[in-house]
């Protein structure tokens, strides 16, 4: 029963605490109510041919290939303008290529690993049918922390570009930033599979389970950990944005004139918002959903024992909100972001030959209205400094002039 309940889309937390309320009875009614034309996603003949996994699968072919696109893109970034965000941008994207393969997992282990009953079936497809479906939910999690994780990291990048703008280039140094991904990659994975971790103990009325059984029976689920961390990231996320607002308001009743720089770091804020909106817009809703199955199953599970199919379909269009998450990240930033859109030049430029002639103009054109306000800024900031104002700009970095004059250069040279 607990295998069949899983494959109309229960999690294992929200398995847990209908199995412990379920009585005989109750079992003979379900399986009495539920008939075959409600499930027939239980048939894995069938289960390729739902228009919902049909959109599912469109939407992870899409999502992978627009964030591939867009790592390949954020790679060709300037040197001298990949800074610690950009870096943040790499990781985000490789989180959302995780929440793609962790739709797709969960498409192949309904295929392929079909559920088993525990009396009808060997140890051996017990064993491979609960420890693909714990797979599958540790996949998941992992990909919505290591989500998190990154919004919250580039929360604090821009808190460091705008409140302590002339010490960044010491502060986000790539070691640094390096290593705080490699952080937030290990707690995300640590988290996510802690599933397995729970099914280690081996209590008297388990004795029979093998380990991801156990793991399905266990006080401890993964979500839960993903519960407290959504919102602790949220109120944290939320903090630093708010201290960012009042800050940059504050700066704007001074008669500073902002640099290029500054103006970049208020555009990449404003980017971020609209990363962390969709996010909230795509994923809360799968988290309320999460919640509000828990909390029904331990006050009155009648409730979910008689809408079980209308909660399976919603669990299912809930997964396609994940992935439409997955395929706006790239694409908001190769709209908003300057330096992501120059990154898809040249990638396009250096590996199709026939894109050269096109871009071209555009690289020139580029580079020109930047050495345009390149040249205004510093005229702005020369005459500020003059009258005893200061410069809010990051330091360590070439100008854009010249930055954009030796690309436009490279381009002309795999043009000619």
């Amino acid at each position: 029963m607990e295998e069949y309940l899983q494959s109309l889309g229960f999690n294992s937390s929200q398995l847990h605490g209908l199995m412990n309320n379920l009585t005989l009875g109750d079992l003979k009614k379900l399986l009495a109510s539920v008939n075959v034309s409600e499930v027939s996603d239980l048939d894995t003949t069938q289960h390729l041919h739902d228009p919902v996994v049909i959109a599912m699968m469109i939407l992870c072919l899409l999502a992978l290939f627009t964030n591939i696109l867009s790592i390949l893109a954020t790679k060709h970034v300037p040197s001298n303008l990949f800074t610690a965000h950009f870096r943040l941008i790499l990781s985000l994207a490789a989180g959302d290529i995780l929440t793609v393969f962790s739709v797709v997992f969960h498409i192949m282990n309904k295929v392929l690993n079909p559920p088993v009953l525990f009396h009808l079936n060997t140890k051996e497809e017990r064993l491979m049918s609960a420890c693909g479906f714990q797979f599958v939910v540790s996949l998941n999690v992992t990909a919505h922390l290591i989500s998190l994780l990154n919004l919250f990291a580039m929360a604090q990048d821009h808190y460091v570009a705008i409140m302590k703008p002339l010490h960044y280039n010491q502060i986000m140094t790539s070691r640094r930033v390096n290593q705080m991904i490699s952080i937030l990659w290990a707690f995300a994975l640590l988290g996510g599979f802690s599933n397995f971790l729970a099914g280690i103990a081996k209590p008297s009325q388990y004795e029979d389970f093998n380990l991801c059984e156990r793991a399905l029976y266990s006080d401890y689920q993964a979500e839960y950990l993903l519960i407290i961390m959504t919102v602790l990231c949220f109120l944290g996320i939320a903090a630093i944005y708010i201290i960012l607002y009042s800050t940059i308001k504050k700066l704007q009743k001074f008669p500073v004139s902002l640099s290029k720089n500054k103006m970049h770091n208020k555009k990449a804020l404003v980017t971020t918002l609209l990363i962390i909106g969709t996010f909230g817009l795509c994923w809360l809703p799968d988290m309320l959903f999460e919640l509000i199955m828990i909390i029904q199953i331990h006050v009155d599970d009648s409730k979910v024992k008689e809408f079980i199919v209308i909660f399976v379909q919603a669990n299912k269009y809930l997964y396609i909100l994940l992935l439409c998450n997955s395929l706006f990240d790239p694409i908001i930033y190769a709209i908003r972001l300057k330096e992501v859109q120059m990154g898809y030049i040249r990638f396009l430029s250096k590996n199709f030959r026939c894109c050269r002639k096109i871009f071209k103009n555009r690289q020139l054109s580029w580079s020109m209205s930047t050495c345009g306000t390149e040249y205004t800024q510093r005229v702005r900031m020369e005459g500020n400094s003059k009258q005893g104002f200061f410069s809010l700009s990051p330091l360590g970095k070439k100008s854009n002039c010249d930055r954009g004059n030796g690309d436009s250069k490279k381009l002309m040279d795999l043009n000619s």
